[in-house]
């Protein structure tokens, strides 16, 4: 399986565990139609999945601070999960680069949610890269 299709199914699962789902790896894949994962797909889902879980406070503080006029109890799910995944992503994955995570989210969006939550995704996104660019230069506090 693809990183890109691996990345689709974490959020997919993430989506699903929002809405009071309890559906596993597994399960996803027997309805996807028995998609076959490597072991290294199965670690980054099972990284993602738990990741998203343990950091889920400090995940949903980035969206609150980065989604401008957004609550995130009055967000789409599916763009919450989208959302979840990449800022996971950008904050726990060094392995993965920051524009593959944000493009790879706004893919997501444009397929899931259309392209109005595409484009607020990327501005989401590109502000916290933004952002964590300049803490990383050690010139603005962390968020």
């Amino acid at each position: 399986m693809p990183r890109k299709a691996a990345r689709e199914a974490a959020v997919c699962l993430v989506y699903q565990r929002s809405m009071g789902g309890e559906g596993g790896i597994d399960d996803y894949c027997a309805q996807a139609g028995d998609v076959f994962l490597s072991d290294e797909d199965r670690a980054y889902l099972l990284d993602v999945l738990d990741g998203v879980e343990k950091n889920a406070a400090r995940i949903d503080e980035q969206i609150g601070n980065y989604a401008v006029n957004w609550k995130l109890s009055r967000m789409p799910r599916v763009d919450a999960a989208i959302l979840r995944v990449a800022i996971y992503e950008l904050l726990f994955r060094d392995d993965i680069p920051e524009g593959v995570s944000a493009n790879e989210a706004v893919g997501l969006a444009k397929q899931y949610s259309g392209e109005q939550a595409a484009k607020f995704i990327n501005g989401v996104l590109g502000k916290l890269i933004r952002d964590n660019a300049i803490d990383k230069r050690g010139t603005a506090g962390s968020t």
